[in-house]
């Protein structure tokens, strides 16, 4: 099937946000974070735009489809690629992760 997507916004993420933690209190603490993306990001999927409609197939959905859809929407957002490769002391190098926090951004002084 054809699907239309956006990439989802800060809003979006944080409305998610506080949806799946309402949901975690009442069931337990199984998360639902990947099906809201899903849901908020597919505007269109086979020609269908009302949303329950929608809902409902991609509850049919093979997971091998959802892993591929989900790859697809990572490889097209924009963003930075923070792996990178450190050498040690001793000459090695070592594949890490660049963390940027707050130190970063405001360096004490």
């Amino acid at each position: 099937k054809n699907i239309k997507f956006r990439l989802l916004t800060n809003k979006d993420e944080d409305e998610i946000s506080i949806i799946d933690d309402k949901q975690k209190e009442k069931n337990g603490n199984v998360s639902i974070n990947s099906s809201l993306r899903l849901e908020r990001s597919i505007m269109e999927m086979g020609g269908e735009r009302d949303k329950m409609k929608i809902s409902h197939m991609l509850k049919t959905l093979s997971i091998l489809d959802i892993r591929k859809f989900n790859k697809y929407v990572n490889d097209v957002e924009p963003g930075l690629d923070l792996k990178t490769i450190a050498r040690t002391a001793g000459g090695e190098s070592v594949d890490v992760f660049l963390r940027l926090g707050k130190n970063f951004w405001y360096p004490e002084l």
